[in-house]
């Protein structure tokens, strides 16, 4: 599959997962959600290797990379999770999925420039991403927490810049030691890192067991699409995966629309049409 159809594989899979990971959040909070969703992520993808037989490659540079990408995974997840809990759902999940304008400025600085289409294609999808977070309407229990909207918005836009670092760090390393080890280690050093921030916050967790389905679906969605994404970011590919899972997005607001009621206004989803036709053209030019 191209990079394009890897980045809409992960879009359906954090659009479904974040949707979840929004209910269960304002039910446990996000500790237990981002610690649920390492969790699952970690023994799915260690299952994944010891049955598969992958080989285990032990490489100082590469985990000169996951050390820090996993760390980061964490606390951008935290803050994700934190904001999604605040709401409204449809300015968190449209804002986060600014996160490609750091891949795009990241890319070029390492040589990576799209074609003048497929430029165009991802500054449509940005702009459709811009005009859902603009045009929202959050009303009634949209949004809960003091502060206003402001703390919502400045954790989501720090969680652009982690994710945007994150995709290099994790694609570099992975060419190394593969796709699905290099998710499985992050994965894993960001449940230890999580660990250890609840010990020093010494910050119990609810383990309220019919919660326990909703987290696994969180941390399944969660990491698959993680893994689409890595995938998708082979060679030169991290751009056009990621402006393409930015369409996450739109389900998550649909999601939210249909089932939690929120509002959504007629202008935001003008912004919701532009975001999938950027998305289409981006397909066809790739």
């Amino acid at each position: 599959m191209t990079p394009v159809m890897w980045g809409l594989v992960g879009a359906v899979a954090f659009g479904a997962g974040d949707f979840v990971a929004r209910i269960v959040g304002r039910e446990l909070g996000a500790l237990v959600v981002t610690t649920g969703m390492l969790v699952v992520g970690t023994l799915a993808f260690w299952s994944w290797i010891l049955v598969a037989g992958l080989p285990i490659v032990f490489d100082p540079n590469s985990f000169a990379l996951l050390v820090p990408a996993g760390i980061l995974i964490m606390v951008g997840s935290l803050l994700f999770y934190a904001a999604l809990s605040r709401g409204p759902v449809s300015v968190v999940a449209p804002l986060s999925g600014t996160f490609p304008i750091w891949v795009i400025i990241i890319g070029l600085f390492l040589g990576i420039v799209p074609s003048i289409e497929q430029f165009v294609a991802m500054a449509v999808v940005m702009v459709g991403v811009a005009m859902v977070t603009a045009f929202s309407d959050p009303q009634g229990d949209d949004m809960v927490g003091s502060g206003g909207i402001g703390p919502t918005v400045l954790m989501t836009v720090a969680v652009t810049m982690i994710f945007g670092a994150v995709i290099y760090l994790a694609r570099d390393a992975s060419v190394v030691v593969g796709e699905v080890q290099a998710t499985a280690w992050m994965r894993a050093i960001s449940l230890v890192a999580m660990v250890l921030f609840l010990a020093l916050r010494r910050a119990p967790l609810r383990a309220v067991p019919k919660w326990w389905p909703a987290l696994i679906v969180v941390g399944v969605c969660d990491t698959g699409a993680f893994f689409a994404l890595l995938v998708g970011s082979r060679a030169e590919g991290a751009p056009l995966a990621a402006v393409a899972m930015s369409a996450y997005a739109v389900i998550t607001v649909v999601l939210a629309r249909i089932f939690l009621k929120e509002n959504v206004p007629v202008r935001q989803w003008t912004g919701i049409v532009v975001v999938v036709v950027g998305v289409a053209s981006l397909a066809y030019f790739s």
